[in-house]
Formats: structure tokens, sequence, C-alpha cells
């Protein structure tokens, strides 16, 4: 996440000098802040009004500055799970909300990435972005495990946790199975996680 803040800020000169600098921009962003499965940005509609339906993927930009911005999602991954049926209104960060703003004012269009006409496209996009190689599941869990999973075993913030990913429309329990059996690949948590446990054992044995 430090990295990828570092390369937003070196992108933000540029974010408005073409559309595709502003696509990369835009996307660089939304991993930053909170990104959803990767499919859920191909052929992503645009609207300043709620629309009655469920049929297809939208983000709602208001046209009042001070009012919230959302996700709307009706099509993805875990669309006909119980869990996250109801799930289909997820409230965007502001400093994204003002991004997309900014962007759609200076190149009207209906559609928010229109570079990107199929999943993989998000890859190409990313590390284009980036000139790294990453893609969407990897900043997915660099989101969830440096700034919530630390929180949740070393914190005992669940709640905290259990609402971020419901955001991300993750499993609360795969999420932490998943990212415990991978600890080795997250080095930085990996380590806190040691210094904690046995900070907690020299304590016990101290009593």
């Amino acid at each position: 996440m430090d990295e990828l803040k570092d390369t937003i800020d070196k992108s933000y000169p540029n974010r408005l000098k073409s559309l595709k600098d502003s696509e990369k921009y835009l996307l660089l962003l939304i991993h930053y802040c909170g990104p959803l499965r990767s499919g859920y940005y191909f052929n992503l509609k645009i609207s300043n009004k709620i629309l009655d339906q469920q049929e297809y993927n939208y983000i709602f930009i208001p046209k009042a500055k001070r009012a919230d911005g959302y996700y709307y999602v009706y099509d993805d991954k875990v669309s006909d799970t119980k869990s996250h049926a109801s799930n289909n209104k997820i409230p965007l960060k502001p400093l994204l909300k003002e991004a997309i703003k900014e962007s759609i004012d200076k190149f009207p269009r209906d559609i928010l990435l229109p570079s990107i006409k199929k999943e993989t496209d998000v890859t190409i996009l990313l590390k284009e972005a980036t000139g790294k190689d990453t893609n969407n599941q990897i900043l997915r869990t660099s989101y969830e495990s440096e700034r919530y999973l630390e929180d949740a075993l070393i914190g005992g913030n669940y709640a905290k946790f259990s609402k971020e990913c419901k955001n991300l429309r993750h499993n609360v329990a795969v999420v932490m199975t998943t990212y415990l059996k991978s600890i080795h690949l997250l080095p930085k948590l990996k380590l806190k996680l040691i210094d904690y446990y046995v900070n907690e054992s020299k304590k016990l044995n101290q009593e």
C-alpha cells in the first residue's frame, strides 16, 4: 500500500493529461481505497442518479458535492450467495468519489474505464500504471492485510475487519483462513505477529 501510494502521488500531475492517464490514475486510486474484484470494473457504467434496476453494475456519482457516492453491485462472483445478495450498495471513499467526478468532468463519458473491455485488461492497465507485475488479487490481499488484518489478529478489532471484508464482498472466515495460510507472503504482518506473540509469551512467563 505504501508503494501504491507513492505511485499514485507520482501519477497525480498527469491525471488529467489524457483519458488513458486518467484511467490509470483512477484504477490505482480504486485499489488504494478498497478494490472489488476485477470483473466489476469491466464495462462499469457511471450514473448521477440511482437507477431502478438490478441487472448490471454501476457507480453512482452524485451531482451534489457533499453527497456520498456508491458502488452498486448486482453481478459479480458472490452475487448469488446469501451473505452478499443484500450487500449491493457499497460506499465510495470521498477521495475516490472526487477523483472520479473530476475525471468525468474533464472527459465526459458513460463508462468509468472505457479501455477495459474484459477482465484481463484490468491486469494490463495495472501493470502499465505501476510498472510492476501485479494484479487485482494481489492488491486486494495487500489492502486487507496491511490495513485491517493486523487490527483483527493483534488488536482484536474483528468488527472493523468484518465490515471492511463485507464492503469488499469477501467472506470473513475465508479471508482469515486464506491469509493465515499465506502469512509467509506477508512479511511485515508476519514480523508484527511474531513480535506480538513473543511479547505475550514473555508476559505469561512473568506471571
